[in-house]
């Protein structure tokens, strides 16, 4: 099968139908929409032993045009995950996200309250929101199950290692000022892996009022590791990722390399893996 579409055309009608309305959004979305490609041609057909979706466009514009790179971050996640995904300017793109939200806020009905409401959330946190993504580079989210449970998390490289681990220390320090009042329930702890520092920030979520769900922890880890952040959800994947040798991670394995290497190689724009066996097999 053969799918084009002409997206150029739709997005002139996109830009009349955003100008007409508020002509302060559209220019606001104008870097969104500098950044999707023009035309797109995409296929799907079968091999022996795969369906293959293929795809090919023009190259978008903007400041936010994708270019291939060749990164390593499958090389810090367990060997055993079953999904992973990655991709590059992941900072400058949130960035560019962040700006998009405040001006759609902005140019809604109640624009001004919207906007003091961020200001007040940015006065808690100590800077700008921009400013907590910024120094992300290239990153990466995984998943998997290592035999008693689930994990998942991020692996982010720092572009400012300083700044990283400046941004993740504010918040850090507002846990730590939520963790004074009893009723919040929220604890923050500290360990070391190898010679990193783990902190976990734990907050104790009541089941509803019916009684019908239990009490439950929720745990959200991070590290700083050099030029590298780890953050899990859980209290499985910062260690696991601290703990991962060479030679026994994702990237060096069988499954993640032939399918890297069948379907483009390494050097790409981004990358998305799911292990559907894996994840049979888990279920």
């Amino acid at each position: 099968g053969v799918m084009t579409v002409d997206m150029a055309a739709m997005l002139a009608e996109t830009r009349a139908e955003l100008e007409s309305v508020s002509p302060e959004l559209a220019e606001a979305l104008s870097v969104y929409l500098d950044s999707v490609p023009d035309f797109m041609v995409a296929s799907v057909g079968f091999e022996d032993d795969a369906v293959r979706f293929d795809g090919a466009t023009t190259m978008p514009g903007g400041e936010l045009s994708p270019s291939n790179g060749a990164r390593q971050l499958a090389a810090a996640v367990p060997a055993d995950a079953i999904f992973f995904a990655d991709g590059p300017n992941l900072g400058p793109g949130l960035v560019q996200a962040l700006t998009g939200v405040r001006a759609t806020l902005a140019a809604g009905p109640d624009g001004e309250a919207a906007l003091q409401q961020i200001q007040q959330v940015e006065a808690a946190l100590g800077a700008d929101l921009e400013e907590f993504v910024s120094w992300i580079g290239s990153g990466a989210m995984a998943a998997g199950w290592d035999g008693e449970q689930a994990y998942g998390g991020l692996v982010l490289e720092a572009t400012d290692p300083e700044a990283g681990a400046q941004r993740l220390g504010q918040l850090r320090a507002l846990a730590e000022l939520a963790a004074l009042d009893p009723s919040t329930q929220v604890e923050v702890s500290t360990e070391m892996v190898g010679e990193i520092e783990v902190t976990s920030i734990t907050a104790t979520v009541d089941g509803m009022s019916s009684g019908t769900l239990p009490v439950t922890d929720v745990v959200v880890q991070y590290a700083l590791d050099g030029q590298t952040a780890v953050i899990g959800f859980g209290d499985r994947f910062v260690g696991r990722v601290l703990d991962t040798a060479a030679g026994d991670s994702l990237a060096d394995t069988d499954r993640f390399r032939g399918a890297i290497d069948r379907f483009g190689g390494s050097d790409n724009a981004g990358a998305f893996f799911l292990d559907l066996v894996a994840l049979r097999e888990t279920i």
